[in-house]
């Protein structure tokens, strides 16, 4: 399919599933994608400041002359002022992100683009306030990258003799109050007390400062080993880590898709999910799940975990499994798809 896509996003450098959506449709669709960071919105104050940088940016996908728009996040339509072009949008996010005031004005923008839901929890969230249903779109994990082969045993002894331990036990994500990642160090602390020698590994990103120290001085309260890993890791690393952790933990109350606990199901590792939100959809039997902030469930699932082989090897399979169906083909076709409908769209206008 011979198309030019412009791929607009706000943020101050792309983020990594932009970037794989632009490799993606260039291999498996020989689409050519280019990527335009969209100003951040601000408070009322900076509101013409806000509409001027718009403007800009507007200008600059004039010059561009896509054949499709692809705005990733609601937020990213603000260059939207001059519609010219097709475009699609992908919702991600949660009504959380955005005052009332700019919610308003993304859902203008956001209604003259066809739109993208990243799962049926998304879609049921959003439905209503945007009165559209839209398309489904999964994201994507590339099996043939994140895959069991690439467990490193020199850093699971690594890590496992740093914090004196024998379970490693893994937790990723956002420093956000909605990610519950509390309730897996409570968890990881009642098995302690059974005699199971477990501890955990932390990737935490992002700007919640007071809360990565909550977390950091509550594993120290409860004396429970964790590592805090705060730095970049490379795509590589990060695999490493999930093939070498023996389970991966996602507790949390909030999440669009959960594309980390599918990258760790594809490096072959057991996962435990709340079951709330698009957790219960993506991962299904895939997975052991808990209400949430049942943090005594939890304990059993690790605890079963650690004991029962069998049912390791059972959860193991059953990610694979998972993984191999959220895959860039089905991904990318979905996508060309959603492409084909706008810009058939835009020449019924």
């Amino acid at each position: 399919m011979n198309l030019r896509v412009l791929h607009v996003v706000q943020s101050n450098k792309p983020p990594q599933f932009v970037v794989k959506d632009t490799i993606y449709l260039k291999k498996l669709a020989n689409i050519d994608s280019e990527i335009l960071l969209a100003p951040r919105y601000g408070s009322l104050k900076r509101l013409f400041l806000t509409i001027f940088q718009s403007l800009k940016a507007a200008m600059k996908i004039i010059r561009h002359r896509p054949d499709v728009i692809h705005f990733h996040f609601l937020s990213s339509t603000l260059p939207d002022i001059l519609h010219f072009t097709p475009s699609i949008i992908s919702i991600q996010e949660s009504f959380s992100w955005y005052p009332k005031w700019w919610l308003a004005i993304f859902k203008i923008l956001a209604s003259r683009s066809k739109t993208v839901y990243i799962s049926e929890h998304n879609r049921d969230m959003w439905t209503p306030t945007l009165k559209k249903k839209g398309r489904l779109i999964y994201h994507a994990v590339d099996a043939s990258v994140f895959n069991p082969e690439r467990y490193n045993p020199e850093l699971r002894d690594q890590l496992k003799q740093e914090l004196g331990i024998d379970y490693l036990i893994m937790l990723m994500g956002p420093f956000n109050p909605t990610r519950g990642y509390e309730l897996a160090i409570k968890a990881c602390q009642i098995i302690r007390k059974k005699g199971i020698n477990a501890g955990i590994v932390f990737k935490g990103y992002g700007h919640g400062v007071s809360y990565k120290e909550k977390m950091v001085k509550l594993a120290e309260e409860l004396e429970v080993p964790m590592k805090l890993v705060t730095r970049y890791l490379t795509e590589d690393e990060l695999i490493e880590y999930y093939a070498s952790s023996e389970v991966f933990i996602r507790p949390g109350i909030a999440e669009g898709f959960g594309i980390a606990v599918l990258e760790a199901q594809a490096c072959g590792t057991p996962v435990i999910v709340t079951e709330c939100c698009s957790l219960k959809e993506i991962f299904k039997d895939s997975s052991l799940k808990f209400r949430p902030f049942d943090q005594i469930t939890l304990a059993e699932h690790l605890e079963a975990l650690y004991h029962n082989e069998s049912l390791r090897e059972d959860m193991i399979q059953a990610g694979l499994k998972n993984a191999e169906y959220f895959s860039w083909d089905r991904k990318i076709a979905g996508y060309i798809k959603a492409y084909r409908d706008a810009i058939e769209e835009s020449l019924l206008r």
